[in-house]
C-alpha cells in the first residue's frame, strides 16, 4: 500500500532496478488516474512491469473514510465517465485484458509469466469499496 498514484512509477522504478524479476503494479482505477502518463514511458522505455487495475469507479479509501466519519455523506469520490482503459491502452500500443470474473484468470497468468513485455489487465469490480482494515488485522 502506497499514496494513490504512487503503485506505477514505483513499479516501473523496481523492475528498471531489477529486470530479471517479474514486477506487477496493482492500483485502484483513482491511483491509475494519477499516473497513466506513464504508460507512454512504460512503453518508451520498454519497461516489461505487468499493471493490475481494479476499477470500482471510486476512490475507494476516500469513500470508506467518508462512509465510517461522515456517515455516507460522500463527496468527490465517483469515478464514473474515467478513460477507458482498453482505448488508452491501444494508444500506447500495451496489450490489455480485462477480468470481470475468476474463472479467467489462468489467462491472465498465462500472459503475465510471458517474461519481457508489459501488460495492462482492468479487473471489474463495483461493490462499495467497504472492507476496512483495522488495527493489527494484518499480522
Amino acid at each position: 500500500m502506497g499514496t494513490m498514484g504512487y503503485s506505477i512509477p514505483a513499479a516501473m522504478g523496481a523492475k528498471t532496478a531489477a529486470m530479471d524479476k517479474q514486477v506487477i503494479a496493482v492500483c485502484g482505477d483513482g491511483s491509475f488516474q494519477m499516473s497513466m502518463m506513464e504508460l507512454a514511458t512504460i512503453r518508451q522505455h520498454n519497461i516489461p512491469v505487468k499493471i493490475i487495475v481494479l476499477k470500482n469507479n471510486y476512490l475507494g479509501m476516500v469513500r470508506e473514510y467518508q462512509h465510517y466519519t461522515y456517515k455516507d455523506h460522500y463527496s468527490v469520490v465517483d469515478l464514473s465517465g474515467s478513460p477507458d482503459l482498453e482505448k488508452l491502452s491501444a494508444a500506447y500500443d500495451i496489450p490489455y485484458l480485462r477480468l470481470n470474473n475468476m474463472e479467467h484468470v489462468d489467462e491472465i497468468l498465462d500472459a503475465f509469466s510471458g517474461g519481457r513485455q508489459y501488460h495492462a489487465v482492468r479487473m471489474s469490480d463495483r461493490s462499495d469499496g467497504s472492507g476496512k482494515i483495522t488495527e493489527g488485522s494484518c499480522t
